[in-house]
C-alpha cells in the first residue's frame, strides 16, 4: 500500500461526513460551516488546492437545499456559475 492510501485510510473517518450527502438539519449546518471554512482557506479561489472540495460541498449544500429548502419562483440560494473549463461551480 503506497503512502497516500495508507494516510487517506488514516483521515477517512474525519473526511468522509465531507462527501456524503447531507441527511439531517444538523448535517447540513455543519456541512455549511465547512464550506466557510474551506472557502475561508483558500477555496473561494479557483486555482488553489481546496476549490474542488469547495465546489463538492457546494454541490451538495445545494442539492440539500433544493430538496429540503425550495424557493418558489427562484434557483438554488447559492451563487452558482461556470468556470473557465465550463464545471459547473457553487459558491456560498
Amino acid at each position: 500500500m503506497n503512502d497516500r492510501i495508507s494516510t487517506a485510510l488514516a483521515h477517512w473517518p474525519f473526511v468522509a461526513p465531507l462527501l456524503q450527502h447531507p441527511d439531517t438539519e444538523a448535517d447540513y449546518q455543519a456541512m455549511v460551516e465547512a464550506l466557510d471554512a474551506v472557502l475561508d482557506a483558500g477555496g473561494a479561489d479557483e486555482t488553489h488546492p481546496l476549490a474542488s472540495l469547495a465546489n463538492h460541498l457546494g454541490n451538495l449544500i445545494e442539492e440539500y437545499e433544493a430538496e429540503h429548502h425550495p424557493v418558489q419562483g427562484a434557483g438554488a440560494t447559492l451563487a452558482s456559475g461556470s468556470d473557465a473549463d465550463g464545471q459547473k461551480r457553487c459558491w456560498r
